[in-house]
């Protein structure tokens, strides 16, 4: 059976990423550098009007601090208010983590590499806020398979019920844990040119499309062009603006 593709174009796309804030929402898009999946996770994240985190695994989302404030160590044992950083109450909270490799050394609290088990301490103060947007790029590093802390875990599992929007991005989903795709509202391929990829893309996903179909599709992709699953539809979506 072929799948049933739609062609989306213009304000269309927009249409197709209008999330709800008040609804906990997950988004993961996947694709190779350049592609334009960072774009469409950190518009979203850009346009959530209540508190967020950004997870900025390669320091180049926001490198000139324009929309979030750096969080450096020692980390908070409780989320920021406003009136602790000298701002109007209910003013929004905007952090930004680039997480230190050099911390590699094994926690003995988690097992983790300790700039792992940071990463986890952040999106676990995130989730006892709530009303938080949490974006993560590169997902891959930070929720790999087997690999991911308590506070991730919890989160991949109950996000729907913390009041928190998750967003993510990794080049290769092959190596990321499968809930981070099967538990996406939303899911955006781009450019994603490996077979490993699509195979694990195809056995999370719930839309009826075979492998090399789907595998056609991603290869037929214009630049900055994604497919994007949404339920149990695919669509086939022009590039975003910007």
């Amino acid at each position: 059976m072929s799948a049933t593709v739609d062609d989306v174009a213009g304000e269309d796309v927009a249409g197709l990423l209008d999330l709800d804030p008040d609804k906990s929402t997950c988004v993961f898009a996947c694709g190779r550098k350049g592609t334009g999946k960072t774009h469409l996770i950190t518009t979203l994240f850009r346009a959530y009007p209540y508190d967020r985190l950004l997870v900025d695994v390669t320091g180049d989302v926001d490198r000139n601090f324009e929309f979030t404030e750096p969080i450096d160590a020692p980390l908070p044992s409780t989320w920021p208010t406003p009136e602790s950083w000298g701002r109007p109450t209910g003013e929004r909270i905007s952090l930004r983590h680039r997480p230190n490799y050099r911390d590699n050394a094994r926690s003995k609290r988690t097992n983790l590499p300790q700039w792992l088990e940071h990463v986890d301490d952040l999106v676990g103060l995130a989730m006892d806020h709530g009303r938080t947007a949490v974006e993560i790029d590169d997902a891959g590093e930070v929720i790999r398979a087997n690999r991911v802390g308590p506070a991730i875990g919890d989160m991949l599992h109950t996000l729907r019920h913390r009041a928190l929007t998750l967003l993510m991005s990794c080049p290769r989903p092959v190596s990321i844990d499968p809930l981070a795709i099967s538990q996406a509202d939303l899911v955006a391929i781009f450019d994603t040119p490996h077979e490993l990829d699509v195979r694990r893309l195809k056995s999370a996903l719930g839309v009826r499309v075979a492998v090399d179909e789907l595998f056609a599709l991603i290869n037929a992709l214009d630049e900055h062009e994604f497919l994007l699953v949404k339920g149990k539809e695919l669509f086939h979506c022009d590039a975003l603006p910007g």
